[in-house]
């Protein structure tokens, strides 16, 4: 059954009151001007009108080398913390109603998945909720070599041991590479999690055909791994509520319809350019599957998952707060729930969400992060 949308950063804007489409706002980000989406298509496809897939994470990997993403998401860390301490609850009581977890369940399923886990920057919430659900193993992929590396790196610092090894009394795995190849089958799994726009990446740009044939692959792979009644949570970009990748979705479409770049997909994605804020030598431009009026849900849909919760928040501009403040309060915490009220009262007095202070709506980034079940019909 399928639960109703929720927001949770403030109150939005009134309809009458949302940006018109139209010229450009001098007030508007750079890396979504149109100027510079035209900049990041003509990077990314150097004339062509598709790219093929090993050129695509290549560039991918370029954008994200001279990031270390726990300095660069310091405004959202404690508030992710926040949501998947909330998600993990709610999905923690279905699970032990479906006899998935609990204390009197035993089996090898008893794992979490951690698809494109970047440089382990939310290493410790994963398992200080690991431990409180009773997962006994996480799982976790990245793209990139340097991102397995530095989590390694980061549990040894946290907990003297890197893969396979005990972390707080959670085994850690770590996979290298693409997601589409990495062998995540040795057990099933109760819970995978895409964080952080993870899922939007799914993209094969060397056809519009490839791009769907590809992205079922990876929904069909969840599929397998998990079992059945297991959840799926994606956390991805909200195109579908007026903002900051709403215009840069629309703004896309038309750049790369003209110059019949992916045609038939098109509309699905979305540019952005950061030249603004990364060095030159590095790869500032991104490339984002965003499904919109609801092929984003049809495509999870019609590889055997159902909707059971999803919320739409907004990306803070500031945080008091960070995430060994988060660890430490599920950690001192005897149950998820009495975590997550003092983890929202921390964030309700140190996170400042752009509504609240009168940030223009052209400019708030949104995300959806939603709960899909497994269904074993598929």
């Amino acid at each position: 059954m399928q639960t109703p949308n929720h927001h949770n950063s403030g109150t939005e804007e009134p309809a009458e009151n949302l940006p018109e489409h139209g010229p450009a706002q001098k007030t508007e980000h750079p890396a979504i001007m149109h100027d510079h989406l035209v900049e990041a298509a003509e990077q990314i496809f150097a004339g062509q009108t598709a790219l093929p897939y090993e050129q695509y994470l290549t560039k991918l990997c370029r954008s994200y080398a001279p990031l270390h993403l726990a300095d660069y998401a310091e405004d959202h860390n404690y508030s992710d913390a926040v949501l998947l301490t909330d998600l993990i609850k709610r999905i923690r009581e279905q699970l032990e109603q479906n006899e998935i977890l609990g204390e009197s369940v035993q089996g090898a399923h008893r794992q979490l998945l951690v698809i494109g886990a970047g440089d382990g920057r939310l290493l410790e919430v994963y398992v200080q909720l690991a431990r409180k659900i009773g997962i006994e193993r996480i799982v976790m992929n990245d793209l990139m070599d340097a991102h397995v590396d530095a989590i390694e790196e980061k549990a040894k610092s946290l907990y003297g041991t890197d893969g396979w090894q005990e972390t707080d009394g959670v085994k850690l795995q770590l996979l290298r590479g693409d997601f589409r190849t990495a062998d995540i089958a040795h057990q099933r799994y109760a819970i995978a999690i895409a964080f952080w726009f993870v899922a939007n990446e799914f993209l094969d740009p060397t056809s519009s055909t490839a791009m769907h044939q590809h992205r079922r692959a990876i929904y069909r792979k969840i599929h397998a791994a998990l079992v059945d009644g297991g959840a799926y949570v994606e956390d991805g970009i909200d195109v579908n509520h007026p903002g900051f990748y709403e215009t840069a979705r629309r703004r896309s479409e038309e750049i790369l319809g003209e110059r019949g770049i992916l045609y038939g997909n098109h509309q699905n994605l979305m540019l952005t350019s950061w030249k603004h804020e990364q060095e030159p030598e590095y790869f500032p431009y991104q490339i984002r599957f965003t499904g919109h009026n609801g092929h984003d849900n049809r495509e999870k849909e019609d590889n055997g998952f159902q909707e059971r919760y999803a919320v739409t928040s907004s990306l803070p501009v500031s945080a008091k707060v960070d995430l060994e403040t988060a660890s430490t309060q599920l950690q001192r915490s005897n149950t998820l729930g009495e975590a997550l009220e003092s983890m929202q009262a921390t964030q309700a007095a140190s996170v400042t969400f752009p509504e609240k202070q009168g940030e223009k709506p052209q400019n708030i980034r949104y995300r959806k992060t939603t709960w899909w079940e497994r269904q074993d019909s598929a």
